[in-house]
């Protein structure tokens, strides 16, 4: 059984590997428990001039998959990994020294005729492969919780490539790759094997600064192998804990990575593919800049008052959004498309909206989101602005003009007694005449609530049948008992709320007051942002 031994602390550096920039973790891994086949698995590695068939893994379906990186912690961006723990694991960063996982996988009989040791937690994915000529390239990294304690121990994970039955995955004197083949030494620093060929990621010697869970990894290197070109051949790819359970590793192959072409290896100083091009030359080593972190926040008309940023929604530009988070504040402002995408640094932030005068909020004018690494968060604020909608107020329905209007609508007087309207005594009122119906608006009051709810709906459902305000345009009326979660309220939804209130008798003068104002033209939903006043911000 292992223990963990203490590390000397020794700055060590791989002759030939430069990591230049912050490196961050690997975008995303999918084991077999995940919905992906060990066929999917070997189709990915099948690059030019290699068809692959007959597929099988065996092993724990957690211990094989695919991952995808893009900021070149290794030289390929994306491919297959087999691991003796997790593949889940492989994303850093290194929190831990020495990640163990006891799998389903069991020993392998190959790998302990290479190793010399008991293997555990083995996994093996095989599948024959046809290649269009005599020789195969494969691209992979080897990554081990074993690095440093176990360098240079008789405690030794195992992995190999058997092409046709013989391993690939050697060094140059031909010693299959392993931690005491490829290291910094133990103590890191002292002894070492072929160190150009090694990345330290050990937290204690000196510190893990590579956002991988491994404690040390090989550079990408790149195996050959004679095969029979146009004919089935066979390869077994796997790993293995040796001779304990404990301390896991990974392999990591390029997606496209076996093939017949040579391919750039991109940490050798070779030009191995030909091209006239070596290693960070080659367009073959570049992998993508990392998918920044952003907010982006929209700004949009809410023409319907429904807190939802709609097909059809207008944008809204030059409006400020102040993006508050630990260290800092940013403020930006809408584009032209109402929008506003401002790189952070992953972590919690309020997101707010700038607040101007004679307009309303849709949303929440405050938001708090927390930003994930090469992830965009979006967040919407929906604004509009109250004012005229056609309305007439109950003093314009006792003068002449209201009069002439109140003529000139079909069945008025029939409109107005189907209405629950009452009297200074809370009876019914079902006027006979315009002039009756002039009187009795002339002196509603609010003493008594029903009268006065009972002035404020006449005057509405008359506005409504002269056809000077629309029955489905919204108002504000957060009192309504119909309103939406915002307050807003089509004008036919807010009278059918007061004629509920006066059958009730609770007559509501709160629906009075939103009546007067809708009558008195201030709290109408307007179109778009053209209709509304230029935003100042305090």
């Amino acid at each position: 059984m292992r223990t963990r031994s203490t590390r000397a602390a020794a700055l060590f550096t791989a002759a030939c590997l430069t990591i230049a920039g912050a490196v961050s973790a690997l975008t995303t891994t999918q084991d077999l428990d995940d919905g992906i086949t060990a066929d999917q698995l070997a189709q990915l590695l099948a690059g030019p001039g290699v068809t692959v068939a007959n597929v099988t893994y065996t092993g724990d379906p957690l211990s094989a998959g695919t991952f995808t990186e893009d900021t070149g912690i290794f030289s390929f961006a994306s491919g297959v990994v087999l691991s003796s723990g997790w593949v889940d694991d492989l994303i850093g960063p290194n929190t831990d020294d020495g990640l163990s996982r006891t799998t389903t996988g069991g020993s392998d009989a190959d790998l302990e005729a290479l190793a010399g040791v008991p293997t555990n937690d083995a996994a093996v994915l095989e599948f024959d492969f046809t290649p269009d000529a005599d020789t195969i390239f494969i691209s992979y990294v080897f990554a081990s919780e074993e690095y440093n304690e176990f360098t240079n121990s008789s405690f030794n994970d195992v992995f190999a490539f058997f092409v046709n039955g013989t391993n690939c995955a050697v060094t140059s004197t031909g010693d299959p790759v392993s931690i005491n083949t490829i290291n910094g030494g133990n103590p890191f620093g002292t002894d070492a094997t072929n160190p150009d060929l090694y990345i330290n990621n050990d937290p204690d010697d000196p510190a893990a600064t590579i956002d991988i869970q491994p404690d040390g990894m090989t550079v990408t290197l790149v195996c050959n192998a004679a095969v029979n070109a146009g004919v089935a051949n066979t390869m077994k790819l796997a790993i293995a804990d040796g001779s304990d359970s404990a301390l896991d590793s990974w392999v990591l192959l390029s997606a496209g990575g076996i093939t017949t072409t040579p391919p750039e290896n991109c940490t050798d100083g070779i030009d191995n593919d030909g091209d006239g091009l070596i290693d960070g030359e080659d367009p073959d080593c570049k992998v993508t800049e990392p998918d920044p972190t952003t907010i982006e926040a929209t700004k949009y008309y809410d023409a319907n008052a429904n807190g939802v940023n709609d097909a059809g929604d207008l944008p809204i530009a030059d409006w400020p959004i102040f993006i508050d988070g630990a260290d800092d504040l940013v403020v930006a402002t809408t584009g032209a498309d109402g929008k506003v995408a401002t790189e952070v640094e992953p972590g919690d932030y309020t997101v707010s909206e700038g607040l101007a005068s004679g307009w309303m909020n849709v949303s929440p004018a405050s938001v708090d989101v927390t930003a994930v690494a090469e992830e965009n968060v979006s967040v919407a604020f929906g604004n509009l602005c109250l004012g005229a909608g056609g309305g007439k107020t109950k003093g314009f329905w006792q003068n002449k003009n209201g009069e002439a209007a109140f003529g000139g609508i079909a069945g008025a007087l029939g409109l107005l007694t189907a209405l629950p309207l009452e009297d200074a005594d809370a009876n019914a009122f079902d006027p006979a005449s315009y002039a009756q119906y002039r009187n009795w608006l002339r002196s509603a009051h609010a003493k008594t609530p029903s009268y006065m709810l009972s002035a404020q709906l006449s005057a509405m459902a008359l506005n409504v049948a002269s056809g000077m305000v629309d029955g489905d345009a919204l108002v504000y009326a957060p009192a309504a008992p119909s309103a939406n979660p915002f307050g807003y309220i089509s004008v036919n939804g807010l009278m059918n709320d007061a004629s509920i209130s006066l059958v009730s008798g609770a007559d509501d003068l709160a629906l009075s007051d939103a009546l007067d104002q809708a009558n008195n033209n201030s709290t109408f939903d307007q179109v778009g942002p053209s209709a509304c006043p230029t935003p100042t911000f305090g």
